[in-house]
């Protein structure tokens, strides 16, 4: 018997030759500087001194105590301005510095240490505000609950003026049929709207 000659594998007909063009020469060069920075240290680090690895960073007493210890001492401050306030105005880091951090955050969990005569006495021009809730809504109903108020007290006003209007026409034919009677000779008696007329 014969040996069978094997055709080569699928998988390596497939793959076409490498060709050694000036092209694929520089392709294949620039994907090795790309991938060497990244597996291969540099002696550039040896280039630092050993003072400056031996040197912690400077830690500014304003974090200290503080449940986060990891962040500069800005960060700290940023960090609190956006947690405990509405994030840092113009300004707000400088003040928050001078005072020390742990100082702000306590003035913040007590407002009622911090001196408000300033903003006490530019409210003194709006008195509304010291005024009780039904004390603003008697002086200054809303505009939905003062016209029902208008209408209740017109409403009001014409059922008084109807009543007059029929206690006086009332008054008068009474008075026009006593005119009419007393030719007659008859006395009138007194009706309840004429009794209610005379008081």
């Amino acid at each position: 018997m014969k040996p069978q000659k094997r055709s080569a594998s699928p998988l390596f007909q497939r793959v076409p030759a490498i060709s050694a063009t000036p092209r694929s020469l520089l392709a294949a060069i620039l994907s090795f500087t790309c991938i060497l920075p990244l597996t291969v240290e540099l002696p550039a680090s040896a280039a630092i001194p050993a003072a400056a690895k031996d040197k912690k960073p400077k830690t500014d007493p304003a974090p200290k105590g503080l449940p986060i210890t990891e962040l500069s001492p800005d960060e700290a401050i940023l960090h609190a301005l956006n947690r405990l306030a509405y994030g840092p105005r113009p300004g707000d880091v400088e003040r928050v510095r001078q005072m020390g951090l742990a100082k702000w955050i306590e003035q913040q969990l007590n407002p009622n240490s911090i001196d408000d005569k300033a903003m006490e006495a530019r409210l003194q021009d709006y008195p509304t505000l010291r005024l009780s809730t039904a004390k603003l809504i008697d002086e200054y109903p809303q505009p939905k609950q003062a016209e029902k108020q208008a209408q209740a007290q017109t409403k009001q006003e014409q059922r008084r003026a109807d009543a007059a209007a029929e206690t006086v026409s009332r008054d008068t034919q009474a008075a026009q049929g006593q005119a009419a009677g007393g030719s007659d000779g008859e006395a009138t008696q007194p009706t309840a709207a004429n009794v209610q007329g005379w008081k």
